[in-house]
């Protein structure tokens, strides 16, 4: 079996991983201004750390985006409103942090980011693993937290050196 392979080669808790940058708690800047009457007022501006970039694959799915029957998949990422990438080379590990709708890190479960190996490409090293614990685990139109999801997970675990706020994404609103 293609998952069983995959996880042979890629033990739990990696060790190529330990050179990447630690996941920013929050890609949000707070800024305080002054307004005409004296007060304050806060604004909480996006910004993209220095050395990262936008993950626009993953940028503001919440949920299902569409049906994997009609060839689409759902969110990578079900919970993140936003993911960004340390600076990605091809052939080389980077790192993905997703983050909820309050601009916080998603440190656990389906909707946190991972690190991505990139070897021998993306596709085949981190995204159809993906898809293939997502299928074994159940309905493949709802993320589950399986036994083959946590392999997953155990393999390409969420980064928090930084110690965020535990934090499990969004909670979703199921279709009607």
């Amino acid at each position: 079996m293609i998952f069983d392979q995959w996880k042979r080669d890629n033990p739990v808790n990696p060790t190529w991983d330990d050179k990447l940058p630690a996941c920013p708690c929050s890609p949000w800047a707070t800024r305080t201004f002054c307004d005409a009457s004296g007060g304050f007022y806060q604004v909480k501006d996006e910004y993209i750390p220095d050395g990262w970039e936008d993950d626009l694959g993953c940028r503001g799915f919440t949920g299902m985006v569409c049906n994997w029957a009609q060839g689409l998949r759902p969110s990578t990422h079900p919970g993140a409103a936003r993911c960004i990438r340390s600076n990605f080379t091809t052939g080389q590990p980077s790192q993905q942090c997703c983050y909820d709708s309050r601009g916080n890190l998603i440190t656990t479960g389906v909707g946190a980011g991972s690190p991505d190996r990139n070897f021998p490409n993306h596709q085949r090293s981190d995204i159809d693993p993906w898809i293939c614990a997502a299928e074994l685990d159940g309905n493949p139109e709802e993320i589950k937290d399986g036994p083959h999801m946590r392999e997953y997970l155990a393999r390409r675990p969420a980064n928090n050196s930084n110690g965020c706020a535990a934090n499990s994404g969004d909670k979703l609103i199921p279709a009607m």
